[in-house]
Parts: structure tokens; C-alpha cells; sequence
């Protein structure tokens, strides 16, 4: 038999069950990867991954060229919230690589990219250069756009910035000239005509100079101030005035007695002036 249940005894029900409901995450997951920074980094064969989560779970790490799960390959998994890896490099190809940390608790999931790109240079400690933005995925720009390289082997080289509509020797137009090796420089590009441009870099030092040009393209694209249009509207449509007999009773707002016995005549707009 089933007894009714007192107010004091619903209430401590409700208040045990409260307690001990532990199946999900405690708040929204979010992660972020802080290194490679957004300035980009080099190495050759390890590169510490830094990472910074929010939440309750397990966090992996991925490499690829461009931001897609597409082709992106493995790093580690089984990684705290927030924490750094040392990654080993010695499999990694030579090249410009972007990671990716996904984080992980029970069914809900969390991931960011790495704003900046790593450079893997496995060439022995040659002096090289590497432009990192615009990215191998290409990027837009309107009036400014934030160019990013990362170089090793210089002691104090001076970096020269040049855009191209291709890679061909000749036609490239000047940016910047001997800046500071200190891996960006904002370009102000709103006086550059629309168009989809390499970037060209050099830097030099005493003994070496290395020249490269970016991976992907910038597309300039300048998006025009609205602006609106006010026109006139048209006059009102005259209506055509009517002459009645006047014994006749006049029906429409314009229309005008007449002595009785003369014929009605309809006058358009503009035949009291012809």
C-alpha cells in the first residue's frame, strides 16, 4: 500500500539528490593554446605545447598545416586541463605547423587552434626564415593587416617586407624596409589596390641573407562606406478637373459649374498652358 509522503519528508529527498548528482561537468569546457604564441615559433627538435583549460577532463594535442580535423595528425593525448608537453619533433617533416588541443569530458568537447604557427627546421641550424601570416590557408585584409615571420641563425638581422601578385623575380612592391627581427609588423595596407598578394621577406645580418616568400596569399579586399541615396519622391498624381452643367449636381471633388445649356469639357494637367 502506498503511503503519502509528508512535505518534511519531500523536502529531504529533494535535498540528498542534490547533493550527489556527480554525472556531468561542472561548467562549460574551453581551452586555449598559448604557445606557439601568436608571433609564431621555431624549432628543431623538441617544441614545449602550452595549453590553459577551464572544466573538468582530459585534453589532446594535434598538428596540421591549415585549420581542419582534415589531415591533422597526432601529438599526445591523456593531458591535463592545463599544462605544457614537450613535443618531440625528430618524425615531424620540415615546415609551418599549427596546433590544435581538444579537450574532453564525457559526451561534450572543447577545442581551439594555436593563433600563431611553428617552424620545424630540421636543416642542421642554417640560417632561415619562415613567414607564418598571412598562413598557408591564405587570409583577408582591409586596412591593416598584422605580417608575422620567425628566423633563426642571425644575431641582429634587419627584416625587408615586399608584397607580389606572384613569386616571379621583379614587380614586387615595397612594404617595410630594415625592421627590427622582432617577428611581426603591422602593414597599412588601405592605398593597396584590391587583390590576392604573396609576401615577400628578407633577412640579412652581416654574414647571411636569407630570402622567402609567404606560403599563402592575402586577399585585400577594401569594403566600400555605406552610403545611402535620398531621392525625391514624385508629386502627387493630378487628377483632371471636370466641367459640368450647372444644373447638373456635381459629383467629383474638381468638378466646376457651368451655365446651363454648355457642353462638358475635360482639361488635363497642362492645356491651361498651351
Amino acid at each position: 500500500m502506498l503511503k503519502k509522503l509528508t512535505p518534511a519528508i519531500i523536502l529531504t529527498a529533494l535535498l540528498f539528490s542534490c547533493g550527489e548528482d556527480t554525472s556531468g561537468p561542472s561548467g562549460a569546457l574551453s581551452v586555449t593554446v598559448t604557445a606557439p604564441p601568436a608571433s609564431g615559433a621555431y624549432a628543431t627538435d623538441t617544441y614545449t605545447v602550452t595549453w590553459t583549460g577551464e572544466g573538468t577532463g582530459n585534453v589532446s594535442l594535434y598538428y596540421n598545416t591549415v585549420e581542419s580535423p582534415i589531415g591533422q595528425q597526432f601529438i599526445a593525448s591523456g593531458l591535463s586541463v592545463s599544462g605544457s608537453h614537450q613535443w618531440d619533433l625528430s618524425q615531424v617533416p620540415s615546415g609551418t605547423y599549427l596546433v590544435r588541443a581538444i579537450m574532453t569530458s564525457g559526451m561534450e568537447t572543447a577545442s581551439s587552434w594555436s593563433q600563431g604557427a611553428l617552424e620545424v627546421d630540421h636543416s642542421g641550424g642554417e640560417p632561415s626564415l619562415a613567414i607564418t601570416a598571412p598562413p598557408p590557408e591564405g587570409a583577408t585584409a582591409n586596412e591593416t593587416y598584422t605580417l608575422r615571420w620567425v628566423s633563426s641563425g642571425f644575431s641582429q638581422g634587419l627584416v625587408s617586407l615586399w608584397y607580389d601578385t606572384d613569386t616571379l623575380p621583379g614587380g614586387e612592391m615595397q612594404i617595410a624596409l630594415d625592421q627590427p627581427d622582432n617577428g611581426e609588423f603591422l602593414w597599412n595596407c588601405a592605398s593597396v589596390p584590391d587583390g590576392t598578394y604573396r609576401i615577400k621577406g628578407m633577412i640579412a645580418d652581416e654574414d647571411d641573407t636569407v630570402t622567402v616568400y609567404s606560403q599563402g596569399a592575402l586577399l585585400v579586399n577594401h569594403v566600400p562606406d555605406p552610403w545611402i541615396v535620398v531621392e525625391k519622391p514624385p508629386p502627387p498624381a493630378t487628377q483632371p478637373t471636370i466641367l459640368t452643367p450647372s444644373s447638373g449636381a456635381a459629383t467629383h471633388p474638381q468638378e466646376q459649374p457651368l451655365p446651363c445649356g454648355t457642353i462638358p469639357i475635360l482639361i488635363l494637367p497642362g492645356d491651361c498652358n498651351q
